[in-house]
């Protein structure tokens, strides 16, 4: 088995886990806080929540990615 392969086995089985599952719940969770921008009072705190949203959706998006990779043999 390639290094490669090992790394998206390695990443279905953390994907398969329940902390995950959980993870994956709260992440959507700070995506949905954030997205109130009623709840932003300065400019400071709105590129907080940017950022916040752009780390949130990169790890929402990792098991799809591995999944592209994989069908593409791409990593």
């Amino acid at each position: 088995m390639t290094e490669e392969e090992q790394y998206c086995e390695d990443m279905r089985d953390m994907f398969l886990s329940a902390g995950w599952k959980r993870l994956m719940e709260e992440l959507q969770s700070v995506i949905d806080d954030c997205e109130n921008i009623r709840s932003v009072s300065t400019i400071e705190e709105l590129h907080h929540n940017k950022g916040k949203i752009v780390v949130a959706n990169s790890l929402l998006r990792l098991e799809d990615d591995i999944k592209s990779a994989e069908e593409g043999d791409v990593l």
